[in-house]
């Protein structure tokens, strides 16, 4: 277990339940272009990413860390320029 590790009070642990299932909520509203009959799968969706947000993060002090985020944006930048490449190769070169 993290030496860190502080226990939340009940009203910290509410209000960053609520913050990050509005965040999710806004994600999915986006998503669907404000559909109202979408939400009849975006509430699930939303209450099953709000825990697993909670579970996945458990015990961490939520610091990023400044090293971590740069590998972590060249990561997804290398990957997502292999991936157009590989997009553009498939576009041009594969006659159907």
């Amino acid at each position: 277990m993290n030496q860190n590790y502080e226990p939340r009070s009940r009203y910290s642990f509410l209000l960053e339940l609520l913050f990050r299932a509005f965040i999710f909520a806004f994600f999915w509203w986006l998503l669907t272009e404000g559909d109202t009959a979408s939400w009849v799968v975006g509430v699930p969706t939303t209450v099953a990413a709000t825990c697993a947000s909670f579970w996945l993060s458990a015990g961490r002090s939520g610091k990023l860390r400044l090293a971590g985020a740069i590998r972590f944006a060249t990561f997804f930048l290398l990957q997502s320029l292999f991936a157009r490449s590989l997009f553009a190769a498939v576009v041009f070169f594969i006659s159907l």
